[in-house]
């Protein structure tokens, strides 16, 4: 458990239910962000916005604004690749779903 509005940005690399987005929605800031990262195919990274539309759900019914869901290739210089090393495959790339915290609570 975390004290209330502790973090300025929170990064997650797992899937989340809905009890543990709200957990994290109080540990965030006003004003700040949480980063959920997901593995996708590299052919379906066109769609993966309505591949992961019950995540981005998730996060707007627990209180996060939905931001973007953006899909990047691992390079070299993300550490993520070390931590995904048992689930990576090489024509995989990674969709981070952003959400924000409200400022006007």
């Amino acid at each position: 458990v975390f004290e209330p509005s502790t973090f300025n940005s929170i990064l997650t690399f797992d899937v989340l239910d809905s009890e543990d987005i709200i957990k994290l929605l109080n540990a965030t800031k006003p004003g700040c962000s949480i980063i959920i990262h997901k593995l996708i195919n590299n052919s379906k990274g066109n769609e993966a916005e309505s591949l992961f539309s019950s995540d981005i759900s998730s996060l707007r019914l627990s209180g996060f604004r939905y931001k973007e869901c953006k899909v990047n290739s691992i390079t070299s210089k993300w550490k993520i690749k070390g931590l995904l090393a048992d689930d990576y495959q090489d024509d995989e790339v990674i969709c981070q779903i952003v959400g924000e915290r409200p400022s006007y609570e």
